[in-house]
């Protein structure tokens, strides 16, 4: 898979925003009004990460990671923190799968750490304009759209290809490899005769 692109992020997140919205109009009506909105950030976060995954060249760990959400979540869930720390324990995991599946150098990672930070403080904003969940929803994704045009690194995981695949530096190595065997059956070749 290639690196998301930004209007493929802008799309993520009307989704998001859009999905969220329809959403927290059903679960308002069924459950009380910070239920239904610590279900709407989970599945959200639960939705991006699980987007990322797919997106990632990366291959390893996604099962671990997933059930690192679930394990947080749950906690999370269950120490009953306030909403504002909930919103935070999910946007830190959204930062830990990025770091780990889109950056090789830890300069990035604290960049989309910012990218972060930016992102709660824009949904934070647009929550106390309007009090619903679509602006906050779409400016929070939105602003995490800005994580594509971050370098993945020096040499980093963006530039790796698919596990399994050779490189450019795996193909040269056997072309070298194979040139060497065949030189020396030449030679073992000119020694019979």
């Amino acid at each position: 898979m290639k690196r998301p692109g930004f209007i493929e992020g802008v799309l993520v997140a009307l989704a998001a925003a859009v999905g969220g919205t329809l959403v927290h109009g059903l679960l308002s009506v069924l459950l009380t009004e910070g239920l239904a909105v610590r279900l709407i950030v989970a599945a959200a976060a639960l939705g991006y990460i699980l987007y990322l995954l797919s997106r990632s060249r990366e291959s390893v760990g996604r099962v671990t990671l997933i059930l690192v959400w679930l394990i947080v979540t749950g906690i999370g869930w269950l120490m009953a923190p306030s909403l504002t720390g909930f919103v935070l324990m999910q946007a830190a995991l959204i930062w830990v799968t990025r770091s780990l599946y889109f950056y090789s150098s830890p300069l990035w990672a604290l960049a989309d750490l910012g990218l972060n930070a930016l992102s709660l403080a824009a949904a934070l904003w647009a929550f106390l304009q309007t009090g619903g969940p679509f602006a906050p929803l779409w400016l929070f994704f939105l602003t995490q759209t800005l994580f594509t045009v971050i370098p993945a690194g020096f040499g980093g995981k963006a530039g790796k290809p698919a596990s399994g695949s050779p490189g450019p530096d795996h193909f040269q190595q056997a072309y070298r490899s194979a040139q060497a065997a065949v030189n020396n059956i030449e030679k073992q070749q000119e020694n019979l005769t």
